[in-house]
């Protein structure tokens, strides 16, 4: 897998809020290295998909999701 060898260290994925958006994040997370964090948001409620969320809830979203990455790897 090409992520595996690109030195990445931090994925961070946001997909629909729909089964095949939780299909794909299961397979990614088994295709990478133990050593690649991959993050996934969850959509508030109410939002299918990224295009239904306002500036401000994806700015949250992205600074949870920024947040929690730091923490991790602190």
């Amino acid at each position: 897998n090409t992520l595996n060898k690109s030195g990445v260290r931090v994925i961070i994925t946001m997909f629909d809020n729909d089964a095949a958006g939780s299909r794909f994040v299961a397979r990614l997370k088994k295709s990478l290295n133990k050593d690649i964090l991959l993050l996934h948001s969850q959509l508030p409620s109410g939002c299918k998909d990224i295009n239904d969320l306002t500036k401000e809830q994806f700015d949250c979203v992205m600074s949870n999701l920024l947040l929690c990455c730091y923490v991790r790897l602190s």
